[in-house]
């Protein structure tokens, strides 16, 4: 608990009232589905990421915040919010946003956020912006977003 509130402080701190594009790639808000039955970016892959990502930002579609990290305490949290597994999708949900991942400055992977009841998870994009693997969230991740939605966002409902 203590490290949430901590990571709660740096976020707040770090957070932006603009939801601009990053790397000078556009972020486009048009929804592109996954496909029931993805699968969860490889194990390695992941594992490269959690021992190499040394930025990360989450921009987000409809909202007046961003939110970047670059403390290791912080990305090491938010890592831990990716589950190994893919997830479980029974409805069309929109991204609510983009995340992402940098090794310095360079982005090494993005995915699209979904968060909503019933929907959530992070899709993975390939280089054509369409989704290639989907990962769900651990218990920890979707607390992360809880807590920072309840947060920020006006009558905001935690998500089970």
């Amino acid at each position: 608990m203590k490290y949430l509130s901590l990571l709660a402080v740096c976020l707040l701190c770090c957070c932006k009232t603009d939801a601009d594009s990053r790397d000078g790639a556009p972020v486009s808000e048009a929804t592109v589905h996954v496909t029931p039955g993805i699968r969860a970016l490889p194990a390695a892959q992941l594992q490269r990421m959690r021992d190499s990502v040394t930025y990360i930002d989450y921009v987000f579609y409809e909202q007046a915040f961003s939110m970047s990290m670059n403390e290791v305490a912080g990305i090491d949290y938010a890592m831990a919010g990716i589950a190994e597994q893919a997830p479980v999708i029974t409805a069309r949900c929109p991204a609510i946003g983009r995340v992402f991942y940098k090794i310095g400055g360079r982005t090494i992977e993005e995915a699209d956020i979904h968060f909503e009841a019933g929907c959530a998870y992070l899709a993975f994009v390939g280089p054509d912006k369409r989704p290639t693997y989907a990962n769900a969230f651990t218990e920890q991740g979707m607390g992360f977003f809880n807590g920072q939605f309840k947060q920020l966002v006006p009558n905001f409902e935690i998500i089970e």
